[in-house]
């Protein structure tokens, strides 16, 4: 038995199956959740369709329509959001935090009319919040928070997002404008961040 290697237990056991997630086309991914296990470097031109930045093991992740969930937090990613995440119309669940990642917030990202849950925090994402993410009627959550850059007052059309329960801007320039219409709004929101200084006098 010994000379066989068939002297354990083990040995003698079946090997468990692999378990494969095995989809016919990429399209029908519903579920994808990736943590810390690969360093992208940057977007390639399977997500952005730009063939001048093609990178080894980006996916086609613009395709994934059925996609549900898309978790890539703590991986190390670097350079911009690719627009084209705007595509996953049955995206609930979209975290993209604790990373490196550049630019501007794309305006596709309003596109996303499934979303309930957006998380960009820990990057170093700048500029102001695009006014289609108050597009996102199903919007519950949005954290924002921890990015330097991101600046400017908060666009006004946020206040439509009725079902927003999470609203998490701070370690940023961003502010809530001052508006009694985005206060009322405001005031049934878990909020975290600060409000835009009051107007100088005028010259």
């Amino acid at each position: 038995m010994r000379r066989l290697g068939l002297n354990r237990l083990a040995s003698l056991a079946p090997p468990e199956p692999v378990v494969r997630y095995e989809r016919s086309r990429p399209g029908s991914l519903v579920h994808m959740d990736i943590k810390k296990l690969a360093r992208i470097v940057r977007p390639g031109h399977r997500i952005d369709g730009d063939r001048s930045r093609t990178v080894k093991g980006a996916g086609w992740l613009g395709k994934l329509t059925r996609l549900d969930r898309l978790s890539l937090a703590g991986n190390q990613l670097t350079g911009p959001i690719p627009p084209s995440l705007g595509n996953l119309a049955n995206v609930r669940l979209l975290w993209l935090a604790e990373n490196q990642l550049t630019g501007t917030m794309p305006p596709e990202l309003g596109q996303l009319e499934s979303l309930q849950s957006l998380s960009l925090r820990d990057n170093q994402l700048a500029g102001a919040i695009p006014p289609s993410i108050g597009d996102l009627e199903t919007l519950q959550s949005l954290d924002v928070s921890r990015n330097p850059g991101l600046s400017g007052p908060l666009p006004a059309s946020l206040a439509g997002l009725h079902a927003l329960d999470i609203l998490w801007i701070t370690g940023t320039d961003l502010c809530v404008p001052r508006d009694a219409h985005f206060e009322t709004w405001l005031a049934n929101v878990n909020f975290d961040g600060e409000r835009c200084p009051p107007p100088g006098p005028r010259q």
